[in-house]
């Protein structure tokens, strides 16, 4: 339907033959990345219709993070100026261009250092 002929639009703009079984997986994985980018935010993945699979992984980030006691919560000194962090997402799919795993990392943003 109107998917289908999205995909095939994208197809020929990328010049690919959907015959060739490689160039189509690798088509297919283009598409993916153009039409469904991974959430920039935690507040982006919630709103999503994955968001399941996106919390998940954030929370097993967290939780292994935790497990090996990379961080405490606790309260800035005065004066002290804190590095914040942000939480980038990732999506690696199978051959078939379809959702494998989801995976959250969480950075510090050391640009502020």
């Amino acid at each position: 339907p109107a998917e289908s002929m999205h995909r095939d639009r994208m197809l020929s703009f990328l010049g690919i033959d959907p015959i060739c079984d490689e160039q189509h997986r690798l088509a297919h994985h283009a598409y993916n990345l153009v039409a469904e980018p991974e959430p920039l935010s935690y507040e982006e993945a919630k709103g999503r219709w994955d968001c399941e699979d996106w919390i998940k992984a954030t929370e097993l980030e967290i939780g292994t993070l935790r497990a090996m006691e990379c961080f405490d919560v606790v309260h800035a000194p005065r004066g002290v100026k804190v590095i914040t962090s942000r939480i980038v997402y990732k999506l690696k799919l199978d051959r078939d261009g379809k959702p494998l795993r989801y995976k959250a990392r969480i950075v510090a943003k050391g640009f502020q250092q």
